[in-house]
């Protein structure tokens, strides 16, 4: 303690004898009284150098921690919604701040020795400093997670990539779009001629059998109606087509699953091609199957698409020859399934690659002179294809520009005992004598036809235009209908009203919906509105005596 004191500067022992006993007084009220202490110059001996060293350091040290916070409330005030808890870089702020006024004062206390507000600052500083702390270790685990540049760097090329993928995927859509667009474009082109076509030759031959002045003979009116026939076939292809492919598409298709002999599937359709093959001097051969049994599928279906092909291959072969096989490819399966491959090849002009894809896109034809020259909807290859994968397999093209084409088509189905042949009775055409038809239609042509065709089979037939007249006609007790065939869209009350209001005054006789719309919803939608049955329009004579005469055995079995 003695050498402590004989170290003490004479002036601060002078300065502290003198206070020691003056000084008294709360703190606060003595926070700016600097006369207790000598200026840190005058306290010990000081070199000149050693003191301007502290100065000079906290000097400096106070403007950098002046200048951080300054900094950091641009980056905070201009970057306000990038940066994370803001509350905390306001507080490092004060926390720098109160560090660097610890500084300002010990280089001020070399000249006005204000040891009081030293202290006071000292105590902000721990208590900022505290809470600092605090405030860090509360968010410390938020800025842990906090993404680094590397994982950013990554973050940013998979977003890169990402949206690299979008611009392709979306360059892509577009691209289907256009595609789409240019379909929709050739179907309306292809469906006006396709429509148009046989309504021109319709109403030619029409105006040349009805020409007064130019009357024709037996042998010209038998070609005119047949050519008529040939007309109205093709334009019935056509929608039928168009509809084919729409159910399809909704995934509507049912197949009817049957045994069969592929071998006499193929017989089949060569028998219905066979005549257009030949028009064109094309030699049609057949390679049947050997070991190829028969099979769980649908005949009817498998039929269609060998006709298409058949069809395809007589349409654009000329003086060349047709091949058509069934084989069986694969082993067969542990199920009893087995795989059969039909053949269609033909010496045609071939296709390149490009064109071989196109030919399964609806609507489309390979060539741009095809339509024009053959003809057709390019609706028979799509559906093809597409009935070819509801049967277990796929359709498949192989072709070369001059060497001809050929398409194999593969079936996947279950192994079946083969079946001893049967004949079908011969069915004679059904007679309606006496039987009573109400026919509700207001197109009058096609109410004029069906009369007729059912009164030549023995009918008696009324005919109403409107679901009002009708609901007339079946009120009447005293003249009931054995069958009655209703138009579902009629001018006023609809179909579906008109069966309703019938059910509801008693008649309980078959009520037949009649429509145009062919899709597989609309019959089954008929049906549960308690129809009998349902029918396309337009009927054949033959079909619609069938379709009356079937209610009438139904109700009598009743």
């Amino acid at each position: 303690m003695l050498a402590l004191r004989q170290l003490a500067c004479p002036e601060c022992e002078e300065v502290g004898s003198t206070v020691a006993a003056a000084s008294s007084g709360p703190f606060w009220s003595r926070l700016f009284d600097t006369s207790d202490f000598p200026a840190r110059w005058n306290c010990g001996t000081w070199d000149p150098t050693l003191g301007w060293l502290h100065i000079g350091a906290d000097l400096a040290t106070w403007a950098a921690y002046l200048a951080i916070p300054i900094m950091l409330l641009v980056v905070l005030r201009r970057r306000r919604q990038d940066v994370p808890a803001r509350w905390l870089g306001l507080l490092f702020c004060a926390f720098i701040v109160s560090c660097g006024t610890v500084h300002l004062f010990e280089a001020v206390i070399f000249y006005w020795p204000a040891y009081r507000v030293a202290a006071v600052l000292k105590v902000i500083t721990a208590v900022v400093s505290v809470v600092t702390v605090f405030g860090l270790a509360r968010i410390l685990p938020h800025l842990l997670e906090l993404r680094g540049p590397s994982q950013l760097e990554v973050e940013v090329a998979a977003r890169t990539a990402a949206l690299r993928e979008s611009e392709l995927r979306r360059a892509e859509l577009q691209h289907r779009a256009e595609r789409a667009d240019a379909a929709k474009t050739r179907f309306l082109a292809t469906m006006s001629h396709e429509l148009r076509s046989p309504i021109a030759a319709i109403l030619g031959h029409v105006e040349l059998l009805d020409d007064p002045e130019h009357p024709v003979d037996e042998d010209e009116l038998r070609r005119g109606f047949e050519a008529i026939h040939r007309s109205v076939d093709h334009q019935l292809a056509v929608i039928n087509d168009v509809l084919e492919l729409s159910k399809i598409e909704a995934g509507e298709i049912q197949l009817e699953l049957a045994p069969l002999d592929p071998n006499a599937v193929v017989r089949d359709a060569v028998d219905i091609v066979r005549m257009r093959a030949e028009r064109n001097s094309n030699e049609l051969r057949v390679e049947r199957a050997v070991g190829a049994d028969w099979i769980h599928s649908d005949a009817t279906r498998i039929r269609q698409v060998l006709v298409n092909l058949l069809s395809n291959a007589a349409k654009f072969t000329s003086e060349g020859r047709i091949d058509v096989a069934v084989r069986v490819v694969g082993e067969r399966s542990s199920e009893g399934e087995i795989e059969i491959e039909f053949s269609v090849r033909d010496t045609g002009p071939g296709l390149d690659a490009e064109q071989c894809e196109l030919v399964f896109e609806p609507y489309t034809q390979a060539r741009t002179g095809d339509h024009v020259q053959h003809g057709g909807t390019g609706l028979g290859l799509p559906i093809s294809r597409r009935l070819a994968r509801a049967l277990g397999g796929d359709l498949v093209l192989e072709s070369e520009p001059g060497l001809g084409s050929e398409f194999r088509f593969t079936v996947r189905a279950r192994q079946v005992p083969p079946m001893e042949p049967t004949e079908e009775p011969r069915r004679e055409v059904a007679r309606l004598d006496g039987v009573t038809v109400l026919l509700v239609e207001d197109q009058l042509d096609l109410a004029l036809v069906a009369s007729k065709q059912l009164a030549r089979s023995g009918a008696l037939v009324t005919h109403a235009t409107s679901g009002e007249r009708a609901l007339e006609l079946l009120g009447d007790a005293g003249a009931p209908f054995d069958v009655v065939l209703l138009d579902l869209q009629l001018p006023g009350i609809q179909g579906d009203e008109v069966l309703r209001a019938a059910r509801a005054f008693g008649h309980r006789g078959p009520i037949v919906a009649l429509t145009a719309n062919a899709l597989a919803e609309r019959r089954a939608a008929c049906l549960r509105m308690g129809f009998d049955g349902f029918a396309t329009k337009p009927l054949r004579g033959p079909a619609l005596i069938e379709l009356v005469s079937a209610n009438v055995r139904g109700r009598e079995a009743a």
